[in-house]
């Protein structure tokens, strides 16, 4: 599945990419996360709670930088299991931050998701109707983050 969204953040790139740089507090933001260690070397592991349609699930996940480039692209990827044997996702995601004026960004974000096991039987369908919420409340958090 291919999930694209678009932003639009009151603030200039560049103040954008200053919160982007704290990826730590930026993972805090995403919906559902419980805990985040950071492993050095870019990496990171996170506990994430999420529920898809009558499923919920625990995932034990780790995500690692695996392209940055200042001040408007950054690329990782994150490989999750979920606990109890329901599954795994893994996930490419990319952010590019274009200027539309001095205090206003678009933020794209681009992520390719696959699921297997029972979350990829049956959560695969409802996934699509939960991507929005999801990206509505991290979006939300983010500018909370930035205005804050």
């Amino acid at each position: 599945m291919i999930i694209e969204k678009s932003i639009s953040l009151p603030a200039s790139v560049e103040k954008v990419w200053e919160k982007i740089e704290d990826l730590e507090g930026i993972i805090k933001c995403m919906p559902g996360v419980e805990d985040v260690k950071d492993l050095g070397n870019n990496k990171w592991h996170i506990v994430i709670k999420q529920k898809i349609g009558f499923i919920s699930a625990t995932f034990d996940a780790s995500m690692k930088l695996v392209n940055w480039q200042p001040p408007t692209h950054l690329e990782t990827e994150t490989d999750a299991t979920a606990k109890m044997g329901l599954g795994k996702a893994f996930q490419n995601q990319s952010l590019d931050l274009v200027a539309v004026s001095e205090n206003e960004t678009l933020a794209k974000y681009r992520a390719e998701v696959a699921l297997s096991g029972k979350i990829g039987t049956f959560g695969q369908r409802m996934l699509s109707g939960k991507v929005d919420q999801l990206s509505n409340d991290f979006a939300k958090a983010f500018i909370d983050k930035l205005t804050g």
